[in-house]
């Protein structure tokens, strides 16, 4: 809309042409109509309001205006110059389109941005986490790296495990105690040493069979070797899984329950596909145990087997075997196995001790 007196093109919303306001301000009071210039509206038309422009700043302004309100030049009285179109005025709307696509784009940016942020984030916690982790659970190379809780029975560091650390282990694995008969293997290494007791009718109670009809359940698991998909086929079949089907043991699983102080048995993940096996988990203080609440009379065949290796060198690891009864130790039995395993050569069972139950 223009304003009939200065032709100021007006918003929809002005009720007061702001040009005439700054006129009445600045002095530049309303005089009468302008006149139009001659032949400047063409026949029947409306007729055209006549501008001047400011001689110093080239201002379109009304051929009344005494000062320009740019630059305060004053003009002669009623000086009328040729017509000058007014000069364009920004206009204060802008078109809904464009503010939506602003939006859109604004909400874009901030998006990626977010994004990034999290990336970033991320990627600095798993970096913390899992230096955490190594920290907690590193190890020296080539250290088995057992720790001992004294006790005057022989156990090293780096040799046997001593009564009074396979009863510890026992109750952090939360095994059953206190049946008629009870045996038990221990180490202090990652490598997976395998407990198998024959009962006196010649059932085997181990990993892959942990029950028995005669009552013997194998509870505690430890060290239980990572297979691929062939490996697990092969050993479900009672076949030698080979080396290539052997996947190598990561460190961030080993002594979850000591360094997290998850559970003891975190995490199980139900490796080896026999129904009813111990839960089992890595670490570098391990036991295994088999019990007989009601043990049938008769001799009992203890054999150890070396299932996977996972020491740096070939030396042979020693272990110990204890059979309990009511609590009691009635037989001990230190020996050695090694490096040979059943994943890769296909070693036997070494057979550790008997024992006659009566």
């Amino acid at each position: 809309m223009q304003c009939p007196t200065c032709g100021y093109v007006q918003q929809p919303f002005d009720r007061v042409c702001p040009k005439c306001s700054a006129l009445a301000r600045t002095g530049c009071l309303p005089l009468p109509p302008a006149p139009t210039v001659a032949g400047s509206s063409p026949a029947g038309a409306a007729p055209q309001t006549a501008w001047k422009a400011c001689p110093t700043c080239r201002l379109s302004v009304a051929y009344n205006c005494v000062v320009c309100p740019r630059c305060a030049c004053r003009f002669g009285p009623y000086e009328i110059s040729s017509p000058i179109p007014p000069t364009p005025q920004p206009t204060m709307f802008v078109p809904l389109s464009e503010i939506s696509e602003s939006i859109r784009s604004d909400e874009k940016r901030r998006g990626k941005r977010q994004v990034a942020v999290l990336a970033c984030a991320s990627v600095v916690l798993l970096v913390v986490a899992v230096g955490i982790a190594n920290v907690m659970t590193a190890r020296p190379r080539g250290s088995t790296h057992a720790a001992t809780s004294g006790g005057g029975n022989g156990a090293g560091m780096f040799g046997a495990v001593g009564s009074d650390q396979i009863e510890s282990r026992l109750a952090h694995e939360s095994a059953t105690t206190g049946g008629d008969l009870e045996i038990s293997l221990a180490w202090n290494s990652l490598s997976d040493i395998d407990l198998q007791v024959t009962d006196p009718s010649g059932e085997e109670v181990s990993a892959s069979h942990p029950r028995s009809e005669s009552g013997g359940v194998q509870d505690v698991d430890a060290n239980p070797t990572l297979l691929t998909p062939e490996g697990e086929r092969r050993a479900l079949m009672g076949q030698v899984p080979g080396g290539e089907n052997t996947m190598a043991l990561p460190e961030m699983l080993v002594d979850t329950d000591r360094s997290t102080g998850m559970p003891a048995g975190f995490p199980d993940l139900g490796l080896g596909g026999f129904p009813g096996r111990a839960p089992g988990h890595w670490t570098r203080q391990p036991i295994e145990h088999v019990f007989f609440a009601r043990a049938p009379s008769g001799v009992y065949s203890v054999r150890v087997h070396c299932y996977s290796w996972r020491e740096p060198d070939p030396t042979p690891l020693p272990f110990t075997v204890e059979i309990r009864s009511h609590g009691s130790i009635v037989s001990r039995k230190i020996g050695t196995i090694g490096p040979a395993s059943f994943a890769s050569d296909g070693a036997a069972p070494t057979e550790a001790c008997r024992y006659n139950y009566h």
